[in-house]
């Protein structure tokens, strides 16, 4: 019998890999074999750049090195041309920075040319993921794989092979007997394609962040967060504790699938079931209104008194009862009953429909144990080819590139050396895994030789760059730097020129900015120990040390208006005579001092506002409203108001946390002193903003409360018993007894902060994990505190005092 095939559409297909221009017409992009270079791929450039930043730096080592009679190491501060053509601070390659190549590359599209039978033999060989992700590429290969002709196809992928044990260190899986076949469930046949897509999607189903596997139970893509933050413990549904779960339908968690998997943040997870939030509500809906329509036919069909508690409590009877096997054998039927006397309470819809779930949840088991026994070789499969993938990938890359060197070679426009041929490996466009035609090579050839002459340039620059005039002329062939080196052919110099012109201004432009860093910092550099000295009397002026801690450190000192000016004034503090600075001295004393020290004064009175309002914000209903917080005026409330004096900031109901670091908490002036003594802030360098700061607001806050740690606190002082204290004081010696023999325990806290621990460590935990979400613009629940007894292997470690 003769194969059928099926009619050819096209006998080829072009296929462009540059973004379509809007303006072009059909014809231009037909014609897309020139060389454009303004329209070259910006991630390849990104790569060679890094990777070329590596070799520079390399050369520039072995230029240090070296005893070339070129190279400038004199102690002037001048940038020498070595120090340009190899400064690692440079975040582009010149050469690459614009350069973007547009090319069609013809291929014949294999769906509208092959056989259906010899595709699907092809096919055959490819692993479900990637049948997955071809599936994505294009519609006609979407109906192709999706049709009813290649379930056999998906059947194969989704079966494990038998792999021969020949390296036994291998990390594939090798299964020693043919896999089962996928059960049914519902009465039909798994639809592998779906099940595959799920298996092997790597997008959360909530947040779109990568996951490296699905839930097997509830066939869904969860990333960490998202589980913590949607499954629910099936037991928790039964105390009623979430006030949002209270109304739901007594049968709903019969009619749930629930997940064997805890969220990662459990440590000890036991054998539990968690349920996700939002299927708990879809099926709550689907059962009221089966019960409406019940209850519209037949009113008092459901007893009395059933709830979810009482189901719950009914459903561990029966869970209990079936796995009662290490001294007899499980009571089923007694579970039975239990179970249909539960069904029966329900009107005959709900009963009809929660019988229907249950069989569907007993195949949904057994479709989650067949994929946990064939989930492990199937990940590997897909690894090992994708480590194929890449090797195969490199290979025509390296085949590219010698094809490019070949080229190279034959029309002899430059002579590369070994660094120059390895430095074209880490070009992208050269090692590119696509074969190398006619046409593609024209299309890119300026941008290889450009690449090529870029470095060619560099050296050259490097040589005899200290010989360019400071009026030079890029049109003067007579100028030393642009005389074409026997080393460089005719043609080659058409490419290198430009890019030596290229190199010279670049090098004119960072010469100028380095000449202007340098006079600036030799005009300060006499400047700041008149300035420390005089910021160091200035807070020793202070009427005493608890007041001190108020005072600006150093870089707030420096952002005074008054210091702001001084040090924006070019005459003053600049001799460094001894009659020079005597008079510097006089005129500070005489002109600037008490001005200085009313605006210290003003910055310790704003430092206390600070800190109120934050306490106000997080304590009470203020916090509520931004635009009270902001309207409060915490100045005015200081002066005036007498409940706000040195006994409110005493209180521990009024302690803050340290906004450097999250390791200290406390009273106000012990906050002030630890960053005084831990955070000086001895220069005004911002790393964040990369420049020096220009308002005290640049330099951030120095205490702050958040409305989550305020919480964390109020809840260990109630557990500690010691909020209502007569003074207000509270301790470390205090909590630590009061807490002796006992652990504190953060229920509902994010990922990874659900541990054991002092008091302190609970609070640093709340802290740098209320900063840490709101830098992503989010908030934390209101922290829940449970007090717990120390386990045997605590009371031991105690005992040997360690870690408690």
């Amino acid at each position: 019998m003769a194969t059928s095939t099926r009619p050819s559409r096209r006998a080829a297909h072009t296929v462009s890999y540059a973004d379509a221009d809007p303006d072009s017409s059909e014809d231009d992009e037909a014609m897309a074999a020139a060389s454009d270079e303004d329209d070259y791929g910006r991630k390849g450039k990104r790569s060679a750049s890094k990777a070329r930043k590596k070799q520079k730096l390399a050369s520039a080592n072995d230029l240090s090195d070296s005893s070339d009679s070129d190279h400038d190491s004199s102690d002037s501060g001048a940038l020498s041309p070595q120090q340009f053509a190899y400064d690692r601070s440079r975040k582009k390659d010149v050469a690459t920075a614009d350069d973007k190549v547009k090319y069609a590359v013809p291929r014949v599209n294999p769906v509208n040319r092959l056989p259906v039978e010899l595709l699907l033999k092809i096919f055959s060989y490819l692993h479900a993921a990637t049948l997955c992700s071809l599936s994505k590429t294009s519609r006609s290969l979407r109906h192709l794989l999706t049709s009813k002709t290649f379930t056999s196809l998906w059947r194969h992928a989704m079966r494990p092979h038998i792999f021969p044990l020949r390296n036994p260190h291998s990390s594939v899986t090798h299964l020693s007997t043919p896999p089962r076949p996928a059960p049914k469930v519902a009465g039909e046949d798994v639809d592998l394609r779906l099940l595959a897509s799920v298996m092997f999607d790597t997008e959360c189903a909530y947040c779109g962040k990568d996951v490296e596997r699905s839930d097997r139970y509830l066939l869904r893509t969860l990333c960490a967060e998202c589980r913590t933050a949607n499954l629910v413990v099936s037991t928790e549904i039964a105390k009623g504790k979430d006030k949002k779960l209270q109304d739901l339908h007594p049968a709903t968690i019969q009619c749930v699938i629930p997940t064997l998997l805890a969220p990662y943040d459990v440590k000890w997870p036991r054998s539990r079931q968690w349920i996700l939030t939002a299927d708990l509500w879809a099926q709550s809906e689907v059962l009221e209104e089966l019960q409406m329509e019940d209850d519209g036919d037949v009113e008092g069909l459901v007893k009395e008194g059933v709830n979810v508690k009482d189901v719950h409590k009914t459903l561990g009877r029966v869970k209990r009862l079936k796995r009662r096997t290490w001294y007899r054998k499980p009571q089923q039927k007694g579970a039975q009953e239990l179970e249909d006397e539960l069904v029966k309470m329900y009107t005959p819809r709900v009963q009809e429909y929660v019988l229907e779930r249950k069989a569907l949840l007993k195949d949904r088991n057994a479709l989650a144990q067949w994929i946990m026994s064939t989930a492990d070789a199937l990940y590997d499969e897909r690894d090992l080819e994708r480590g194929e993938s890449a090797t195969f990938k490199a290979q025509v890359g390296l085949f590219r590139r010698e094809a490019i060197l070949e080229r190279i070679g034959k029309e002899r426009v430059f002579d590369l050396g070994t660094t120059q041929r390895n430095k074209l490996a880490t070009f992208a466009l050269a090692v590119k895994p696509e074969p190398l035609t006619d046409d593609i090579w024209l299309a890119i050839k300026g941008v290889i030789y450009g690449f090529i002459a870029r470095d060619v340039a560099q050296n050259i620059f490097t040589r005899v760059g200290k010989k360019l005039k400071d009026d030079w002329d890029e049109d003067d062939e007579d100028e030393g730097l642009f005389k074409k080196p026997k080393s460089v052919t005719k043609a080659g110099w058409a490419y290198v020129r430009p890019e030596l012109v290229k190199v010279a201004k670049e090098y004119e432009v960072k010469k100028e900015e380095h000449a202007a860093e340098q006079l600036k910092l030799q005009a300060l550099a006499p400047r700041e120990p008149f300035f420390v000295e005089r910021f160091t009397k200035c807070f020793a002026m202070t009427s005493s040390k608890q007041a001190g801690w108020t005072m600006p450190r150093y870089a707030e000192w420096r952002l005074l208006p008054t210091v702001v000016d001084l040090w924006n004034d070019p005459d003053f503090a600049v001799d460094t005579s001894e009659a020079g600075r005597a008079d510097d001295l006089e005129a500070f004393g005489r002109d600037h001092l008490e001005t200085v020290l009313d605006e210290m004064a003003d910055f310790a009175l704003e430092t206390r506002a600070e800190a109120l309002r934050s306490i106000l914000a997080a304590t009470t209903d203020l916090g509520e409203d931004d635009d009270a917080v902001a309207a409060f005026d915490a100045v005015a409330a200081l002066h005036f108001d007498g409940e706000y004096g040195d006994p409110f900031f005493l209180r521990a109901s009024s302690y803050v946390s340290c906004a450097q670091c999250a390791t200290f908490f406390g009273p106000l002036n012990d906050v002030l002193k630890h960053v005084h003594q831990a955070h000086p802030l001895s220069s005004l360098y911002v790393p964040a903003l990369r420049r020096d700061a220009r308002t005290v607001a640049e330099l951030g806050p120095r205490v702050d409360l958040s409305l989550e740690v305020a919480c964390a606190w109020s809840a260990i002082l109630e557990l500690a018993q010691l909020d209502d204290t007569d003074d207000g004081l509270v301790s470390d010696a205090q909590l630590d007894a009061a807490f002796k023999g006992k652990m504190l325990l953060w229920e509902n806290g994010p990922r990874r902060t659900k541990k054991r621990g002092r008091w302190a460590d609970l609070l640093w935990r709340v802290t740098q994990a209320a900063r840490n979400a709101h830098e992503d613009g989010d908030v934390l629940d209101v922290p829940v505190i449970a007090l717990k007894n120390l386990t045997r292997r605590e009371r031991l470690y105690q005992s040997w005092g360690r870690g408690w």
